[in-house]
């Protein structure tokens, strides 16, 4: 029983070692970026303010969007402060930089 098992085992292992083809990206070339955006203001509640679609952003400036997160932030409850405020975050390829930067996104600080 013993000599049927290892030689099944050894192959088990051994498909476990080589990487499964994958269409994501690889990490090493990809990089955060983000801008902050905020508006709107508290105690007048007839102005909505729509923040702004991050990816299309990037979208229009050239850059291919990986994923994008949002950070809502704190803001004060006072009247006439921001009643929206938010880092606005991208992952996209690192050749891509350049092109974010001009639309305003900045590497992410770690």
């Amino acid at each position: 029983m013993f000599k049927l098992a290892l030689p099944f085992v050894l192959v088990l292992l051994s498909a476990c070692s080589y990487p499964l083809a994958s269409d994501q990206p690889r990490t090493e070339a990809l990089v955060w970026v983000e801008q902050t955006f905020s508006g709107g203001r508290q105690c007048e509640p007839d102005e909505r303010f729509q923040p702004p679609d991050s990816a299309q952003l990037l979208a229009d400036a050239g850059v291919q969007v990986i994923e994008t997160r949002k950070e809502p932030m704190m803001v004060c409850m006072a009247c006439g402060c921001p009643a929206y405020a938010a880092k606005h975050r991208a992952l996209i390829d690192l050749a891509d930089q350049g092109k974010a930067a001009v639309a305003g996104f900045t590497p992410m600080q770690e």
